[in-house]
């Protein structure tokens, strides 16, 4: 008897609304929105970014470009941006988003997903998109990119409150098979982190998540590149559970809890590289 296997579309949206609901029902509960949840940002303020990049995901995901007036000029700016950058339209999502009451950014948050959720399922198949920084991507990638920023950032604001909002496996999972994988092979990926080369030639990294077939990937020469036969043996092999490996690359944990725990296995040729991948591979959020 054959088993039916749901898209990765349909299961980054159920994710997404699953996602959007918890993150709802947790700014619904926050006592104090004045908390500081990252760095300088407190949760309102964090709740505020969610909310634009809902809005800029959106547009992404659906191939579309905002009228003329100030998501106009955030927009353009993203498309165009660098990695050193990133911190600046950081900031610009809280000049576009006004409001902090975490209460109503939840109902923004849930309506901006409902109306992406809609709009996909009714999609045709895959098609490649113009993302952040115009680096290729799928609209189900970018809906993964999503995700990730619901999950870590939910994480934030829990925290702040002395709450968990636990990182489930599958959604994780699903933002390296695709958004973080669509990322790596786009030309622009290496203009927009060109900063962030190998120190001395050739580093190799190898990356086995827990149910999903691994990959490896080569930095040489300010490119990246994904070496899908595994010609050589990796500098630097990561063995994760994807739940884990998420938070860490968004410098949310230290990587030697999960390494204690088993949780996260580092080997290969040469594991001390692991500290300069940490630093080159870390995202922004």
């Amino acid at each position: 008897m054959s088993t039916i296997t749901a898209s990765p579309r349909a299961l980054a949206l159920t994710a997404l609304e699953e996602t959007a609901s918890r993150l709802s029902q947790l700014l619904g509960s926050v006592g104090d929105p004045t908390r500081r949840a990252v760095g300088e940002w407190s949760i309102g303020q964090t709740a505020a970014h969610v909310t634009t990049v809902c809005v800029l995901d959106s547009l992404w995901a659906r191939g579309q470009r905002p009228p003329p007036g100030g998501l106009r000029d955030l927009y353009d700016q993203a498309c165009a941006t660098t990695l050193g950058r990133v911190s600046e339209i950081n900031a610009l999502t809280l000049e576009y988003e006004r409001e902090r009451d975490p209460r109503v950014l939840a109902t923004r948050i849930e309506e901006e997903v409902a109306g992406l959720v809609h709009a996909l399922a009714a999609a045709g198949e895959d098609h490649r998109v113009t993302w952040l920084a115009g680096i290729g991507a799928t609209p189900t990638g970018i809906v993964a990119h999503l995700l990730s920023e619901m999950l870590v950032h939910g994480m934030d604001m829990a925290r702040a409150e002395g709450r968990s909002f636990p990182i489930p496996a599958a959604p994780a999972r699903l933002f390296f098979e695709t958004l973080f994988l669509e990322a790596l092979q786009s030309p622009e990926v290496s203009r927009f982190a060109a900063q962030r080369g190998p120190d001395g030639g050739e580093l190799r990294w190898e990356l086995r998540l827990r149910g999903s077939r691994p990959v490896q990937i080569v930095f040489s020469r300010g490119q990246v590149t994904l070496d899908e036969a595994h010609a050589r043996r990796p500098d630097v092999r990561i063995s994760a559970d994807p739940a884990v490996m998420l938070p860490v690359m968004f410098r949310r944990i230290n990587p030697m809890g999960p390494v204690l725990r088993g949780r996260l296995v580092v080997s290969g040729r040469r594991p001390w590289k692991l500290r300069r991948l940490m630093t080159m591979m870390q995202m922004p959020a």
